[in-house]
């Protein structure tokens, strides 16, 4: 808890703040022999603990030691980490040397709390970075060295739980696409020699009914983009932002298609390729152009379907990407893509496996939000 009369202090009062430099470029290699190991920036940070960097230099100038506290400082603005091993810092990262008296695990839990404060504070057309100034001018919160190690802990515990729910998660993604190829084959070479037909040929793709900036109300039928879709995808919570009125959706659901359960709803442009099933909790319409719905059918399981064409467009997406500005997947390419099409009693039970797949990844996914609600909460709490 945080204490009322805990000081509060200058950060450039209480510790050195030692900006990056970087060698000439001459001085610069992989080879580990020829040098100490370099770090231009934000490339190699962990979770807390920094990464192996593969550059060295002969020259370095300026250092972070064991068990500092690294900051980068120019595109991107903010992330901290901790380095385990002296390491030479560019102009991309900075450090901080400090006191016996000050935890550095406690200032890099800080450094997180203020990423979006020296964002804010970033300047510069090309590359945003940070000044030296700003971050000396920072006030921390300083308490006693035992009760920085206490929340150093606490929240340590909290960022441990963290990573072991995102690499469960991560595991479970790894354990269904591994029975899809015991199952299939490899999706993208075809190796158990499916028969092939082209995905137009076996379902209707297709977007939606144009809906123009003026018919956006404040309330009524949620209205998705690629956004949405892709927080969907993650089985994450959305924020909708944009709606059609009801009697618009009720217009366009009598004349036109309209998304039905099962369906897929595949992002186009931009972030390409990210597949969302549609469910039936709530009536919705979608942006044309932005999202392309693949209908359900008889012919195929949509969960079969969704991991095979997230495989094939990864693999094939620059072919069918058009557009000079930014990639976007068609109608036209989608629909000529060639899909396998196994025996549907094969894709029921590759559905059925992932579906029990899916129960624990649920359960997972809620105690990680549980876990990144609390640590939320104990950094506003620590840190303000």
């Amino acid at each position: 808890m945080k204490i009322e009369n805990w000081k509060t202090v200058r950060l450039g009062d209480v510790c050195e703040i030692v900006m990056g430099t970087s060698p000439t470029g001459e001085t610069i290699s992989n080879n580990s022999d020829l040098g100490i190991e370099f770090h231009q920036g934000k490339t190699c940070f962990g979770n807390t603990y920094l990464n192996k960097s593969n550059l060295y230099t002969s020259a370095p100038i300026r250092f972070a030691e064991a068990g500092n506290v690294i900051m980068s400082v120019r595109a991107p603005v903010g992330d901290s980490n901790i380095t385990p091993r002296k390491i030479a810092i560019g102009r991309g990262l900075c450090t901080f040397n400090t006191a016996d008296s000050f935890e550095r695990i406690y200032l890099f839990y800080y450094l997180n709390s203020k990423i979006e404060y020296l964002k804010s504070k970033s300047t510069g057309s090309t590359f945003k970075a940070v000044s030296k100034d700003v971050i000396a001018d920072l006030k921390i919160p300083l308490p006693p060295l035992t009760e920085q190690k206490h929340i150093a802990a606490v929240l340590d515990k909290c960022t441990a739980l963290i990573v072991k729910h995102r690499e469960m998660l991560e595991k479970y993604d790894t354990l269904i696409k591994s029975r899809f190829i015991e199952m299939f084959g490899d999706p993208i070479t075809n190796s158990k020699n499916w028969e092939t037909i082209e995905l137009g040929k076996l379902t209707n793709v297709g977007s939606s009914k144009r809906i123009f900036e003026k018919e956006y109300v404040s309330s009524g039928i949620p209205f998705y983009r690629t956004k949405e879709i892709v927080e969907l995808s993650k089985g994450n919570p959305i924020t909708t932002e944009l709606y059609i009125s009801e009697e618009r959706y009720k217009e366009i659901k009598e004349k036109f298609d309209i998304p039905q359960k099962d369906d897929l709803l595949i992002s186009a442009v931009g972030t390409i390729g990210i597949i969302w099933i549609v469910d039936d909790k709530q009536e919705f319409y979608f942006k044309d152009g932005n999202l392309i719905k693949v209908n359900t059918s008889e012919s195929f399981n949509s969960k079969y379907m969704q991991l095979l064409l997230e495989s094939l467009i990864a693999e094939h997406k620059k072919k069918m990407s058009t557009g000079t500005a930014y990639s976007a997947l068609t109608i036209s390419g989608l629909s000529k893509m060639k899909i396998y099409n196994p025996p549907i009693d094969l894709q029921n039970t590759f559905a059925a496996f992932v579906q029990q797949i899916d129960k624990s990844k649920c359960a997972v996914q809620k105690s990680l939000e549980k876990t990144e609600t609390l640590y939320k909460a104990l950094m506003q709490e620590y840190f303000g």
